[in-house]
């Protein structure tokens, strides 16, 4: 799921890019690599993956229904909501046109920064949200340093809340019943009574 993702803003911005300039370099995942930099294009780099803790779900069961006849519930671990961090970088040899091409990046997601499903074409991405996320100036030196890359334009963005959820694995658990319930709190205030 992170590459569909991934691929699909790499898809994304090479479209809108185009659009601004016809000679607009490529736009590749790629690492940012010293032995063999990239010559005229722009790069998506992930640098890090966080859990989202604040959206997560305490829901331990999954309903599937299979139609009319057909239906079961799982008890499934709750799902995992994640944000990437994502480095974006023009390599190019003239620096002029590397920082064109950045300011076009951050054009780009300043005009649309929130896809939904429908335009993802991807069945287990709900929503991504990008946020520019700045990096204070020793933080950007320490990444260049470990990189170990010259610094070129670049910009970082958080991609929020990809999900995660395995639907396939876990135990399967047979639906409760109203009167199983009903018996159930009969019971818990019988045994109230008799404290």
């Amino acid at each position: 799921m992170i590459h569909t993702t991934l691929t699909f803003l790499k898809d994304y911005l090479s479209k809108k890019l185009k659009e601004f300039d016809e000679a607009a370099g490529i736009v590749k995942l790629d690492v940012l690599n010293k032995e063999n930099p990239p010559e005229d294009a722009v790069l998506i780099t992930l640098i890090h993956i966080e859990e989202e803790r604040v959206a997560k779900s305490q829901d331990t069961y999954y309903y599937h229904n299979n139609g009319p006849q057909s239906s079961s519930i799982k008890r499934v671990n709750p799902a995992i909501r994640l944000n990437l961090y994502v480095f974006v970088s023009a390599q190019k040899n003239d620096y002029t046109e590397a920082l064109k091409q950045i300011s076009q990046v951050i054009r780009v997601f300043q005009a649309k920064n929130v896809f939904e499903k429908e335009e993802m074409n991807n069945g287990h991405v709900e929503q991504l949200i990008l946020d520019l996320y700045p990096l204070a100036f020793e933080q950007a030196n320490n990444l260049w340093q470990a990189l170990g890359v010259k610094i070129m334009p670049s910009v970082m963005y958080r991609v929020r809340l990809l999900t995660i959820q395995d639907t396939e694995s876990g135990e399967e658990v047979a639906p409760v019943k109203k009167d199983d319930i009903r018996i159930e709190l009969e019971m818990l205030n019988k045994e109230n009574d008799i404290k």
